[in-house]
């Protein structure tokens, strides 16, 4: 049951993280203008970096990194506690 369970949060837990990759990519993707080629052609010479779609490229890496630090390391185990009681109650 125990095995399962992790099973089933792990799936949640994944397609959350896409979700949440896919809204960022989609509304980075969304911004970017359509132009000319011209304007494609002049930033072809500027290193990645410096393109103006890669730092909210960045944002959205962090943030998910982030939430599922967060999920693993706080919310999960809190919720286990409070679901499952602690060890400390059953002593």
């Amino acid at each position: 049951m125990s095995k399962e369970r992790s099973s089933v949060e792990f799936k949640i837990f994944l397609i959350g993280t896409i979700l949440v990759l896919a809204l960022g990519i989609y509304s980075i993707w969304s911004s970017i203008p359509v132009s000319g080629s011209e304007k494609v052609e002049s930033l072809s010479h500027v290193p990645i970096w410096e393109m103006p779609w890669f730092m909210n490229l960045i944002k959205l890496v962090v943030t998910c990194l982030v939430l599922q630090v967060y999920f693993l390391a706080i919310a999960r185990p809190a919720l286990k506690a409070i679901l499952h009681g602690s060890k400390d109650d059953a002593q």
